[in-house]
């Protein structure tokens, strides 16, 4: 019975952006606003891969059009991948 019990920790999901990030200090500076806003993702950046690669980790449903819109106020382009 106890098993039936037991908590199930939320899948973690990730999205993947292709951006236009040009520099260290727009990852930064975008990482830094996304995590203001909000606190539980994990962010990661791949500027050497062509597509300049903006990965988030969420368990919790993300807002797309909340995330293009910060990366839009910094006139940063991001475009989800496919799967």
């Amino acid at each position: 019975m106890d098993a039936l019990r037991m908590t199930t920790r939320p899948r973690k999901k990730v999205e993947v952006f292709r951006t236009d990030i040009a520099t260290l200090e727009q990852a930064q500076k975008l990482e830094r606003l996304l995590l203001e806003r909000f606190p539980q993702l994990r962010i990661s950046f791949d500027l050497e891969d062509r597509d300049r690669i903006l990965r988030i980790v969420h368990e919790r449903p993300l807002d797309i059009d909340q995330i293009t819109g910060i990366t839009g106020r910094l006139k940063i382009t991001a475009e989800v991948l496919d799967r």
